[in-house]
């Protein structure tokens, strides 16, 4: 739908709230509201942002009542909406509300909700203990109860999804010690079934979520540490997986990224090589099958991390990766075709074991989210959507191992969970940002 503006006939409609006029040119819901809000605008036409919130259904016809109802109120509603989406954080603030005391190093970290209940929950992988830990949330951002369950030797990663369609979150571990992934499927009341295993490669590290083959089941990547492969594994959507597929790469897989780098409408997988710091790139078919890419050396030494996102709001997605000696980032801009330019980012960063894309300011712009476990902090870098970013220290925390980015109390602005591992602890931590 173009844009409407301002001296536009029919917006006149609208101003005077002539209702029979309205429906004679049978408006729907969404041309009304653009209208309505153009009028309010101080600018000529509504952001393009505003018209995707609005549902493009048609207006009651039965009363001018009911039609000045829905246009006032979905009018309030959709402009409260519009405001939040342009709120600016430019004092950005996180809090410690709470400690949580977890077992034995605990060194990974998911959200999304286990019980039902719409709230989100934390999954916590405890290395030493062979366990993982659920932390169930409440609406006020607080994590009254757990339960623990045992898993095998060395849980290293958890992520959380629906590996056998039945619209429950289910977790999934990797192992390191067994060389399998551990599937616990949830039944959304916070409990889950028996464990599944499903073998991979050598000390599995790192594990990303997609759908691959196109039957909208739930597909894994796995990075495995000590191979020279990553596994794909195809899901059956019963929780049960094909046997993996290993797709040959470099030595020492440490992360992977699933997005459509290259605008074919099928995801693709970015990843992260520890010892000889390249990023490399496999291209999806769309069938569960992958072709490798053109690799790229982010210099250094000790690449740890990578993530991807639109970090200059061009609409292709970059890649942006972090090493454990450099206090620099590496930023591959996507030229639109899946290949990339590279891009060196001083930071204050020592050794990053986490990057995080997301919009922590509301600003539509994509910022990340790094923890930094050597320098002791977790560190925000601000987008501005041209590859420029204002780096800010969230907080400092001895022996920081990972976060989860949520809102856990609901408030409209994304908080943290931190885990460290030496203190054996979960932090929470609000955002507390004051709006201008």
């Amino acid at each position: 739908m173009p844009s409407i503006r301002k001296n536009d006939t029919l917006l006149a409609l609208v101003t005077a709230y002539d209702t029979n006029a309205i429906h004679k040119i049978a408006l729907t819901k969404k041309q009304v509201l653009i209208f309505v809000l153009c009028m309010k605008s101080q600018d000529d036409a509504l952001p393009s942002a505003v018209e995707d919130e609005i549902d493009d259904d048609v207006l009651p016809t039965s009363s001018s009542t009911d039609l000045t109802a829905v246009v006032t109120s979905m009018t309030t509603n959709l402009s409260t909406s519009v405001a939040q989406k342009n709120q600016t954080f430019l004092n950005l603030m996180f809090s410690l509300d709470k400690l949580y005391s977890t077992k034995t190093y605990p060194i990974s970290i998911a959200n999304g909700d286990l019980n039902g209940d719409e709230v989100i929950d934390l999954v916590v992988a405890n290395y030493y203990d062979n366990s993982i830990a659920v932390y169930f949330g409440s609406p006020d951002g607080r994590f009254n109860s757990k339960v623990v369950i045992s898993v095998s030797v060395y849980p290293r990663y958890a992520i959380i999804a629906d590996v056998n369609d039945d619209n429950y979150n289910d977790i999934i571990v990797a192992v390191g010690d067994d060389n399998r992934l551990v599937i616990l499927r949830g039944f959304n009341n916070g409990n889950f079934d028996t464990v599944l295993y499903v073998p991979v490669g050598s000390s599995p590290c790192w594990i990303d979520k997609g759908y691959f083959n196109g039957d909208n089941f739930v597909d894994l990547v796995v990075a495995n540490m000590d191979s020279s492969f990553v596994s794909i594994l195809l899901g059956y959507g019963n929780g049960t997986f094909r046997e993996q597929i290993p797709f040959p790469t470099l030595r020492s897989p440490t992360s992977a990224a699933v997005a459509d780098f290259n605008r074919d409408g099928f995801l693709d997988i970015t990843i992260s090589f520890y010892r000889n710091s390249t990023i490399s790139i496999l291209f999806g078919h769309g069938d569960g099958s992958f072709i490798s890419g053109v690799s790229y050396l982010a210099g250094g030494a000790n690449l740890t991390v990578l993530t991807a996102g639109d970090f200059n709001n061009d609409g292709y997605m970059d890649i942006i990766s972090c090493h454990q000696t450099l206090r620099m980032i590496q930023l591959l801009c996507n030229n639109g075709n899946g290949t990339f330019r590279l891009q060196a980012i001083t930071v204050n960063i020592t050794g990053a074991v986490q990057l995080i894309s997301k919009d922590l300011n509301y600003d539509n712009y994509v910022d990340i989210i790094a923890v930094d476990r050597y320098g002791r902090s977790v560190h925000a870098l601000l987008g501005y959507g041209n590859t420029i970013f204002r780096e800010v220290k969230l907080f400092e925390s001895y022996d920081v191992h990972a976060v989860a980015v949520a809102d856990f109390n609901r408030d409209g602005q994304l908080d943290l969970a931190s885990l460290s591992s030496v203190s054996d602890s979960l932090a929470i931590f609000f955002q507390n940002s004051t709006v201008t």
